[in-house]
């Protein structure tokens, strides 16, 4: 089990709000496939969910919370625009949530279990349709309202990751100019580009 750390009132701050939006978005009957007016998924996030069927199991009820990032390789750069996906000893998919630009990238794990549970963990990311799945060595186990990780110390997740490999390309119909996406993966409305590279249409164009 990994060494608990003591989390500041912005942890814990960060850590209610993310379990709230979880549990709002439990109540919905499906995820976003499609970005909105702003380019958010979910109103969060920058990218759609790798498991748009996945809901919450309900009957545990206590959980652990632990606040991650991923980086790509030992000591590497750390990842945007990923999907955690947790996994128990039998090889259920217990939970998963995707990481948050505006929270320097980390992702917020809500895991419901009891003692004795042992998990493991899946790094998703790349293309929707054909993303790339990484498994990482970090395996911890289960300890009722225990809150791993802080935002100055999240719990690091580690993985076989090209740094230039890095963001969730979007895969967006041929034909439909209303998004643009830059190259970390970021949607953006077409009339909102600013100087830059960005991905519309499928092609990348520059905007000089």
């Amino acid at each position: 089990m990994s060494k608990l750390i003591n989390h500041s009132n912005l942890d814990f701050r960060l850590l209610s709000v993310c379990m709230l939006l979880l549990c709002v978005c439990m109540q919905t009957k499906a995820w976003d496939s499609e970005a909105d007016e702003s380019g958010k998924f979910d109103d969060y996030y920058d990218r759609p969910t790798y498991f748009p069927d996945f809901v919450q199991p309900t009957q545990w009820a206590n959980a652990e919370y632990y606040l991650v990032k991923v980086v790509g390789g030992e000591g590497g750069p750390v990842m945007e625009n990923y999907e955690v996906a947790v996994y128990d000893q039998n090889g259920e998919l217990r939970h998963c949530n995707r990481s948050l630009a505006k929270d320097n990238n980390l992702c917020v794990l809500t895991i419901r279990g009891e003692e004795g549970d042992q998990f493991h963990c899946k790094v998703i990311y790349g293309d929707i349709e054909n993303p790339t799945v990484v498994d990482v060595p970090e395996t911890f186990g289960f300890e009722t309202n225990a809150k791993v990780g802080s935002v100055e110390e999240p719990f690091v997740l580690t993985g076989p990751v090209p740094a230039g490999l890095k963001s969730y390309i979007p895969n967006y119909p041929i034909g439909n100019p209303k998004y643009a996406y830059t190259l970390s993966g970021c949607c953006v409305l077409s009339a909102n580009v600013t100087k830059g590279i960005y991905i519309i249409n499928g092609k990348r164009v520059v905007i000089k």
